[in-house]
């Protein structure tokens, strides 16, 4: 177990530990993206992210992006081997965790105190210390396949439902939010209201994601200049888009580009001195 906080952004590739086994991780801040067919796919901050025995780590189209973030590297057999929980819950937690239909999802709060939790008392061990970690581990473990059984996206209000399709159609458009809530008939504030009570953010900063998305599969798949690409993608200025991109994904787009190309060195994890990697062998 440990925690880690990459300063620059880091390329996929084979574990540097060379280690075959499960790797879950909370990502505390920052995000973890992976390029895909349909465009870029992201976790952020407040996500579980997990690994599988033989995966290279992040993927081949990875990029993990300045974050910080708690990892737990498990052993299958230490899986089949848990005390305290019965040998059918351990053979449906082991598969489950081998077929796993998507591997990063958003997670509780509770998450991350879990992993915070077992760093404690395994750092500072008192009364217990094994056994409250070992519940903790237990609880990260049930939690996050309790979460994969029972995964689906919540309905959403048809009007925000249809406010999203047309703020995707638009993107590249200068279309105001204002202008989007009156399409949908609504005030604007009550457009705010809604849609952030519904989907968990601002349709600002929806269309905002959603354009620096693009952008990212833009810098990657394109020549275009960064000071087109801004205005293509219906920003006012390169500097604004120069600055927002940095805001929300950790470097510049002329960085970005370069990393993903290879043409400068990605760097990589830097551990946190404060938080040392723990073994938690004698939880098996």
């Amino acid at each position: 177990l440990g925690a880690c906080l990459s300063r620059r952004p880091r390329l996929g590739g084979p574990r540097a530990d060379g280690l075959d086994c499960y790797e879950i991780g909370y990502l505390h801040s920052g995000s973890i993206e992976w390029l895909t067919d349909d465009g870029i796919e992201e976790a952020t901050g407040g996500s579980i992210v997990i690994d599988l025995p033989g995966d290279i780590q992040g993927g081949v189209d990875a990029i993990v992006l300045p974050s910080a973030r708690y990892w737990i590297r498990l052993d299958p057999g230490m899986i089949r081997q848990l005390p305290g929980v019965s040998d059918a819950a351990r053979a449906r937690l082991d598969g489950l965790l081998a077929g796993l239909a998507c591997r990063h999802f958003r997670t509780s709060r509770s998450t991350r105190l879990m992993f915070e939790r077992i760093l404690m008392h395994q750092r500072r061990p008192g009364t217990f210390a094994e056994e409250l970690s070992r519940a903790a581990l237990h609880e990260i473990l049930f939690n996050i396949l309790a979460a994969e059984l029972t995964r689906v996206d919540p309905p959403i209000a048809s009007v925000v439902s249809d406010a999203l399709a047309y703020m995707n159609e638009v993107l590249t458009e200068d279309v105001s939010v204002d202008a989007v809530a009156r399409r949908m008939n609504l005030s604007p504030g009550y457009f705010h209201e809604l849609f952030h009570k519904e989907t968990g953010t601002t349709p600002a900063r929806y269309m905002l994601k959603k354009r620096l998305a693009l952008a990212r599969t833009r810098l990657i798949r394109t020549e275009d200049s960064i000071t087109a690409l801004a205005l293509d993608l219906g920003f006012s200025t390169s500097q604004y888009f120069a600055t927002a991109f940095k805001r929300f994904v950790g470097i510049t787009p002329r960085e970005y580009r370069e990393v993903r190309r290879g043409v400068i060195e990605a760097g990589g994890f830097q551990t946190y001195q404060r938080v040392p990697e723990v073994d938690l062998s004698s939880l098996a």
